[in-house]
């Protein structure tokens, strides 16, 4: 899981800040009467209250255990760690029964990255208030980093049998079961914290998160973008769009939402080097070297992004430049796959075979799983003239990346080098395939742009006509399906329409604008109970959604549906 550092102290039975975020007890300026039944107003800091007054009133009142309290809460507040424990370890001495600095003492502990120590205190927090939800929260969230995942579970399981309507609780058990890779149970709790508060953003991003290793990328889209609707400020929810619409494909957006993410946190490395990747697909290697470089100014032992820009230089031709950036790489990360398989490519290029060849088998040893390192491995072994070995690497490379269309050429080309004509032929065939699959790829994109600029100047028709060819070029172009729809419904071709979304709805099952839109073909044709049920299968998908909740609001008031007039529902999980 991603460590996210806490934030402002927040009130820790309303609020989860941001991710794996403990929750000290009070803001320096709530007042104290809130949280201590005991205490009446005149126990609270003053609003305005500056730290230096605090600190003069805990010299000056030394026994005052509120006092120690407050100034510890307040420094806290700025980033004052050391002597923020010193504080709370002052006001415990005073009043050894107060839960709030027990917790508010584990929460800086576990900042500090003492989780081992923070833990005993969010339990003493427990022993003097059983009932502090804030605690309990706290508990699981450092269980789970102190690797004690079944423990977090039971502490979780615990808080929500005894406080039923406690979101925040769970989504700690839905963190507790991730920890312990129990990702199907730990989805069921994500939407158990939102069916209680669908307004709970991080619920949303680790459902985002879970349908991303469940290779789900059109859910985790859907996901991510429900997290930022509400928490549009979170930098880690934009890169997390950014490499699901990458991988659909969707360049445009990607960048966007990379671009987004470094807006918001401009340390962010990975945006970065993401954006480079997006450059050399591109076919930009200027930009992406630009991009890798900003990288490494942000996080020098990026390593990726070194073996990056290596193997742009070495692709240019530039084996020494090339030679220099591995080098670094491998200074800091000696055990990096990626960069053993780099060095054996510069060093192939270079005609140092024999040297090549280790650095492959060793990039393959620290990682089996490389393709690159499998590729690389196959043309010097070729290049050596062992063309047996060459050709089971190769296999073991297309094996790992079946769309390798070079891995594919490299292996017809040794095959037919070793006498096996027949196997080259059908490996010529499926490199060609390949190839033809990428121009219907690149063709397709071009007619769905065209299409768009042609449905912006209302020429439907022609619109029409391109977003058809795309999607016959490219049947997988979702974007130009929907497109397609869209134009159909616009142009007044209803019944196409419907067809249209009814098969991209079905295809796509977790895409909320298309139960949307096939929603409003269908209210168009007048099937309202039809339209019903796909304005309530979008409300699934995203509770918050105001549109569809107008317009299932306005197709109740005028029909008699069951299906429309029904309330049933909740926070479900994208349908595969």
């Amino acid at each position: 899981m991603v460590e996210v550092n806490p934030g402002k102290l927040i009130a820790a039975t309303k609020t989860v800040g941001s991710r794996g975020n403990y929750l000290p007890c009070i803001s320096i300026l709530v007042a104290i009467a809130l949280l201590f039944g005991s205490f009446t107003a005149g126990h609270a800091t003053p609003q305005g209250t500056t730290l230096d007054q605090l600190k003069l009133k805990a010299r000056e009142t030394p026994s005052d255990y509120m006092a120690h309290f407050q100034l510890g809460v307040a420094l806290y507040q700025q980033g004052q760690l050391d002597a923020a424990t010193q504080e709370m370890e002052a006001t415990l001495k005073l009043k050894p029964d107060l839960a709030e600095a027990h917790n508010d003492l584990g929460a800086i502990l576990r900042q500090k990255g003492k989780v081992r120590e923070a833990i005993p205190e969010f339990r003493a927090a427990l022993r003097s208030n059983p009932q502090f939800l804030g605690a309990h929260y706290n508990l699981v969230l450092a269980l789970i980093a102190n690797n004690q995942g079944a423990d977090a579970r039971a502490e979780a399981e615990q808080v929500v049998a005894q406080n039923p309507n406690y979101a925040p609780g769970y989504y700690a058990l839905g963190l507790a079961l991730e920890k312990l890779g129990t990702l199907e149970i730990a989805e069921r709790a994500f939407h158990d914290a939102l069916a209680r508060d669908k307004h709970l953003s991080l619920a949303w991003y680790e459902l985002g998160l879970i349908a991303v290793r469940n290779g789900r990328p059109a859910a985790a889209i859907q996901y991510f973008q429900n997290t930022l609707a509400i928490d549009p400020r979170s930098g880690d929810a934009y890169y997390a769009l950014g490499t699901q619409l990458m991988q659909t494909a969707n360049a445009s957006g990607a960048r966007k939402a990379f671009e987004s993410a470094l807006a918001l946190q401009p340390a962010k490395a990975e945006a970065h080097y993401s954006l480079g990747r997006l450059a050399e697909q591109q076919g930009n290697p200027q930009l992406a070297v630009s991009e890798y470089q900003r990288t490494l100014a942000v996080n020098p032992g990026y390593t990726q992004a070194r073996v990056a820009i290596a193997l742009v230089e070495g692709r240019e031709g530039k084996i020494a430049q090339a030679m220099t950036e591995v080098r670094q790489a491998l200074q800091t990360n000696p055990h990096s796959a990626e960069a053993h398989a780099a060095y054996g490519d510069l060093l192939r290029r270079n005609g140092d075979i024999q040297q090549s060849v280790n650095e492959f088998e060793l990039a393959n040893q620290l990682n089996p799983g490389l393709p690159s390192a499998h590729y690389g491995l196959g043309l010097a072994l070729t290049d050596e003239g062992n063309y047996a070995r060459a050709i089971d690497q190769l296999r073991q490379a297309i094996t790992l990346d079946p769309k390798d269309r070079q891995a594919h050429l490299a292996l017809a080309s040794v095959l037919k080098r070793h006498g096996d004509i027949e196997s080259a032929q059908a490996e010529y065939a499926q490199a060609e395939q390949l190839n033809q699959r990428e121009t219907n790829r690149d063709l397709a994109r071009g007619a769905n742009r065209a299409g768009v600029e042609l449905a912006g100047k209302r020429q439907w028709d022609a619109a029409i006509e391109q977003f058809r060819k795309a999607t016959e070029l490219e049947p997988d172009l979702g974007e130009a399906r929907f497109n397609l729809a869209g134009a159909l419904l616009e142009d007044g071709k209803l019944p196409e329409a419907v067809e249209e979304f009814r098969s991209l709805a079905k295809k796509y099952p977790d895409w909320l604008q298309a139960h949307y839109q096939f929603g409003k073909a269908l209210e168009q044709l007048g099937r309202i109970e039809e339209a019903c049920s796909q304005y309530r299968k979008t409300l699934e998908l995203n509770p918050s959604f105001i549109d569809a909740q107008t317009v299932l609001e306005a197709a109740r008031s005028r029909s008699g549906s069951a299906v429309c007039n029904s309330r049933e529902g909740g926070v479900k999980a994208p349908a595969d």
